[in-house]
């Protein structure tokens, strides 16, 4: 029968199918096993949607942050501040074609750390900037039109940068391809990321309270009907 409870029913159970699509998406989809991984759940509802979501994924755990209900917002108030850039190469991947990508990552991040300080965003720690700089590339081959994401530093050569990624593209695709045409330096990737907050990790003090009949709601299970919970 189509009642309230039913059509409700229906379109939690529609919301949660394309949650679970969503993670998927990003994970299982991308090649990760996430059966030994944790939900972690939040926002206002998050709480009771989560258990449910778990099961359509196959987890046997989450994890609710005291703060659940405005993680975004405590998130945002603590999260490091950080400049991100990107440039598009498309280039054979050469010895040549390296260390230019290495002088055009060091000049992007030069331009990050400027923005960082010009907006205010750094903070001094003995007069030093301690910040965390992050260098990536995005290598494909000519053949394709995705790529693999490896870390670059200072070292990387052809050889390594090309180890690096068929470690990737074993890890991803559980193979390893043929080098049988050239790689592609697709695009380079910078961030730069101002000093941790004091603060950060800091939660607000708890306070002391008894659940009283008052605190108790009423609330619908597809199993179980109506009930009582805190």
């Amino acid at each position: 029968s189509s009642t309230v409870e039913n059509i409700a029913e229906g379109a939690i159970t529609i919301a949660l199918e394309r949650m679970a699509d969503a993670v998927k998406k990003v994970s299982t989809h991308c090649g990760h096993d996430i059966r030994d991984g944790v939900l972690i759940a939040y926002g206002g509802a998050g709480g009771q949607h989560a258990c449910r979501l778990a099961d359509l994924l196959g987890l046997q755990k989450v994890l609710i942050h005291p703060l659940a209900g405005v993680l975004s917002a405590y998130g945002i108030g603590i999260a490091r501040q950080t400049q991100f850039r990107t440039k598009s190469i498309g280039i054979n991947l050469t010895h040549k074609a390296l260390r230019k990508v290495q002088e055009l990552c060091k000049l992007e991040q030069r331009k990050a750390r400027q923005l960082l300080k010009k907006s205010g965003d750094l903070e001094k720690v003995n007069n030093v900037y301690e910040l965390e700089q992050l260098a990536r590339i995005e290598i494909r081959y000519r053949s394709c039109d995705q790529g693999l994401i490896i870390n670059l530093d200072d070292q990387a050569d052809v050889h390594s940068v090309t180890e690096a990624f068929e470690s990737a593209h074993q890890e991803c695709f559980s193979y390893i391809p043929p080098r049988n045409e050239p790689l592609i330096i697709e695009r380079l990737e910078v961030e730069v990321l101002a000093p941790k907050s004091q603060e950060s990790g800091i939660l607000p003090r708890k306070h002391n309270s008894t659940i009283t009949e008052q605190q108790f709601v009423k609330a619908y299970w597809k199993d179980y009907g109506w009930r009582q919970v805190p």
